[in-house]
């Protein structure tokens, strides 16, 4: 069976200039098997109460994610991003997979659902998730989904909390998915310079 490098000169020596695709860098860490997916989903959810999910880079990790995250809910909801929350218990595991499923890699990264945190942590971003109310089922629509498309480099000394609380008036499902690629530090900032003697 052909190697992924082999079968990758195979393709490009098929196509010509004119004919290439162009590749954005996380497509490119998918096909290379640097790229992960978690979520999970809530069902029921009572009106005031919250889903909640934490990402956590695992133990001696020096892997940055490049993470894109999708909320949704079935009702009007709020959305908070906290980085850097106090763990009290991580929660529930939630199975991160590789998107390249050919590939043998594991994430670097860590996913629990339902985490106690004693310390939210710095929020780093509040959102609607659209929707419309118990109250009111006819404004709007009945639920939707929110989708943040500029990736955020997780740092891999710190933990990001994502927490959606119903709004609805009534219960709810509320889903959280992520969908994220890895990379040493360097490939942000360039190896460190050479120290002459």
């Amino acid at each position: 069976m052909p190697t992924n490098e082999e079968l990758l000169i195979l393709w490009l020596s098929s196509i010509s200039a004119k004919s290439a695709p162009v590749l954005t860098d996380a497509h490119i860490h998918v096909h290379e098997g640097d790229g992960y997916e978690a979520g999970c989903i809530f069902s029921g959810v009572a009106n005031g109460a919250q889903a909640s999910m934490i990402f956590i880079p695992a133990p001696d990790g020096d892997q940055m994610a490049h993470f894109v995250y999708a909320a949704a809910a079935g009702g009007l909801a709020v959305m908070h991003f906290y980085e850097n929350p106090t763990v009290v218990t991580s929660g529930t595991p939630v199975g991160v997979f590789n998107l390249q499923r050919r590939s043998d890699k594991e994430s670097e990264w860590l996913a629990f659902m339902s985490p106690v945190v004693s310390d939210v942590g710095t929020m780093i971003k509040c959102q609607l998730v659209p929707g419309s109310t118990g109250a009111n089922p006819t404004a709007g629509k009945s639920g939707d989904r929110v989708r943040h498309d500029v990736e955020r480099v997780f740092d891999f000394d710190s933990s990001y909390l994502i927490v959606i609380q119903n709004w609805a008036s009534v219960a709810v499902p509320i889903e959280i998915h992520a969908d994220w690629y890895e990379t040493d530090l360097y490939s942000l900032v360039g190896p460190p310079p050479q120290l002459l003697p």
